[in-house]
C-alpha cells in the first residue's frame, strides 16, 4: 500500500470506527506506515467539529490518537493546535 494523504472524510470514517472496511484499511495502513498523513486543514476540521459539538470524550480520544498516529503535512500545525486546544 502506497503512502497517502488522508482527507477529512476518510479520517472521519476511521475515527468513527463503524465501517469495517475503513477499519481494516486503516489498520493495514498503520501497520505498514506507522502514522496517518493528514493535512493541517483536516486536523483542524476534525478537532474543531468535535469541539463545536461539545463531544468532550471523542475530542480527548481524537487528541490522544493525533499525538501518536497522525503526521500533519504543513507548517501551520502549531497555529492549528493553538486554535483547537486553547
Amino acid at each position: 500500500m502506497d503512502a497517502s494523504l488522508l482527507d477529512t472524510d476518510i479520517l472521519n470514517e476511521v475515527l468513527k470506527q463503524k465501517n469495517a472496511n475503513a477499519i481494516r484499511h486503516a489498520a493495514d495502513y498503520l501497520a505498514q506506515h506507522g502514522q496517518f498523513a493528514i493535512s493541517s486543514s483536516s486536523r483542524y476540521e476534525v478537532l474543531r467539529g468535535l469541539k463545536e459539538k461539545n463531544a468532550i470524550s471523542q475530542l480527548a480520544r481524537c487528541q490522544t490518537s493525533a499525538r501518536t498516529h497522525w503526521s500533519c503535512r504543513s507548517s501551520t500545525r502549531s497555529w492549528t493546535e493553538r486554535r483547537i486546544c486553547g
